[in-house]
């Protein structure tokens, strides 16, 4: 699918949000081959408040995934003793 394709979609799909009502909102999407989406519209508050969400939910789902986390919520003790 061509940029053209794809970002013609994005609109479409950001009118209909309009259309709902939605006033503020962030679509971004990638492929493997490198192709990129990225589409905003709103208050410029609004969609910063809704770009920093998205990046620091996506960085605390990847880091989440390393985290051993114990019962009480801890995580585990991988330190060392000092000698």
């Amino acid at each position: 699918m061509s940029d053209e394709i794809i970002m013609a979609k994005v609109n479409a799909f950001a009118q209909e949000l309009r259309e709902l009502g939605v006033e503020d909102f962030i679509f971004a999407a990638g492929s493997d081959n490198g192709m990129l989406a990225i589409q905003y519209d709103g208050d410029p508050r609004g969609i910063c408040f809704l770009a920093m969400t998205t990046l620091i939910n996506a960085m605390m789902e990847g880091v989440s995934d390393t985290l051993e986390v114990r019962s009480r919520g801890r995580r585990k003790d991988n330190s060392e003793g000092m000698e």
